[in-house]
């Protein structure tokens, strides 16, 4: 039997393990290089190459990476960086919004930020600064504020108006009751019975409908004398902008301003 490096070919270390001696210091190497087949080959990589196992580790075996840093870098190549204890090739690295390029380094998606891609950006400022959606709201997805109860806009940057009435007068014919408002109100199907704790007045086939944003309309079925007041139920109009309610609250039918004698 031949000898390689003094060790018989029939010896199963022979060849360092990795091929076979065919003749006196003759290695047949399999998945690895060097006279005696010394070197391991990684991916087909030899170990003493600088860049095997992507430079983050040691090639020990054929095919088998040792990572330097568990920690920073895995996979079998050692390929892969970690981002706060994540693989670079999971799913949920980096907040699902980013890639992870470096150990615990993450470049976000457009429109996230923060470590780990964790926060949406609102507007140039991210979901955890105190003045994002100006402070007046939470910033749930890019550009994209959920305004608290008081505040609208894009950025929430507008105090909500409170609904008001601002005049309630007959037309001139005397035949409807007109109700202005101060903001565009959420348009809804309602009977006036559902409006006014004393619809009564009104009789019971009068008609209250929206005939613009801004204005309720009543048909009267039984005519109301000017000065009389109705009264609204508390909760069941409200405004369009920010969804705020009409307070229960009386209201004094006037005369139409064209009937009403000058000073």
């Amino acid at each position: 039997y031949p000898k390689c490096n003094e060790t018989l070919s029939t010896d199963p270390d022979v060849c360092n393990g990795r091929g076979s001696c065919d003749a006196p210091d003759s290695c047949n190497c399999n998945n690895s290089i060097g006279t005696f087949c010394e070197i391991p080959i990684c991916y087909s990589i030899p170990a003493n190459e600088s860049d095997v196992c992507s430079s983050k580790g040691n090639c020990t075996a054929p095919d088998i990476c040792v990572c330097y840093d568990t920690s920073k870098w895995n996979g079998d190549q050692c390929q892969y960086p970690i981002c706060f204890g994540k693989l670079s090739n999971d799913s949920e690295v980096c907040s699902s919004r980013g890639n992870c390029s470096q150990p615990d380094q993450c470049i976000c998606d457009t429109g996230y930020g923060g470590e780990e891609c964790q926060y949406p950006i609102c507007f140039d400022k991210l979901a955890n600064e105190t003045n994002v959606c100006s402070g007046n709201g939470e910033c749930i997805e890019p550009n994209k504020c959920n305004c608290n109860q008081t505040h609208y806009g894009q950025q929430c940057e507008h105090l909500c108006p409170i609904p008001m009435i601002t005049s309630s007068r007959y037309t001139v014919d005397g035949t409807k009751i007109r109700i202005t408002f101060n903001i565009q109100m959420d348009i809804q199907n309602v009977s006036c019975s559902d409006l006014f704790v004393d619809s009564d007045k009104l009789g019971s086939n009068a008609i209250c409908e929206f005939s613009s944003p801004t204005e309720l309309m009543i048909t009267v079925d039984k005519k109301i004398p000017s000065g009389d007041s109705l009264t609204f139920y508390s909760n069941v109009l409200k405004d369009s902008i920010c969804g705020l309610t009409i307070e229960s609250q009386s209201i004094i039918i006037l005369p139409p301003i064209e009937a009403q004698q000058p000073p």
